[in-house]
């Protein structure tokens, strides 16, 4: 069910893994290559379709992966997926809504995000981070999906050198052969990083 935006996505990631040079990368200090992933709770998560008044909200689950670079113990930019997966109960037939249906939805960001970690003490660090790239949206009943122009903005707090909590807002448009989509989710995610 991964559209070939996001298996190039993980493809590009593993390779970025493989072909990496610095050996002494997992050193603790946030410098370097930083990967890391999370999972949490997607607190809304949304989709509707311009060519009816159309709207669905529904909770599911939230989750985050990323690669990246960081410059400094500051900043990191890092190719991220930030995505939720839910059960919509939109049935599609012959082009239009016919009724009501369990259908698997995947849908989420994909591309560049900037963190910045701001100091807070002795009890962490605060970060925001900001984003562009692609959003997309998997749902079976729906064939031939097109990701659109996406953006992320988020806050949280590393409450641990390797973890954080954080807040995130993606949105996004995607189209199909007959009908364009608008799109976005709210997460709250628990995520490990490992530098």
């Amino acid at each position: 069910m991964m559209n070939l935006a996001m298996k190039r996505l993980l493809v590009a990631i593993v390779l970025f893994f493989v072909f990496t040079r610095s050996v002494s990368a997992f050193d603790s200090s946030r410098q370097g290559v930083v990967v890391g992933g999370g999972l949490g709770h997607a607190v809304n998560s949304h989709w509707g379709n311009s060519d009816t008044p159309f709207n669905e909200n529904r909770r599911g689950v939230g989750f985050n992966f990323l690669a990246g670079y960081a410059w400094d113990n500051r900043n990191l930019v890092a190719l991220e997926i930030n995505a939720t997966s839910y059960v919509s109960e939109v049935e599609w037939g012959e082009g239009r809504f016919t009724g009501f249906t369990n259908q698997n939805v995947l849908q989420g960001f994909v591309g560049v995000n900037w963190y910045h970690y701001y100091p807070a003490g002795r009890v962490g660090e605060f970060f925001t981070s900001a984003g562009l790239g692609m959003y997309s949206f998997n749902v079976q009943a729906v064939d031939a999906n097109k990701p659109g122009v996406g953006a992320l903005i988020g806050f949280g707090f590393a409450y641990k050198r390797h973890f954080q909590l954080g807040f995130y807002l993606a949105g996004g448009r995607t189209s199909s052969s007959k009908s364009g989509f608008s799109h976005s989710h709210i997460s709250i995610l628990a995520s490990a990083l490992a530098f």
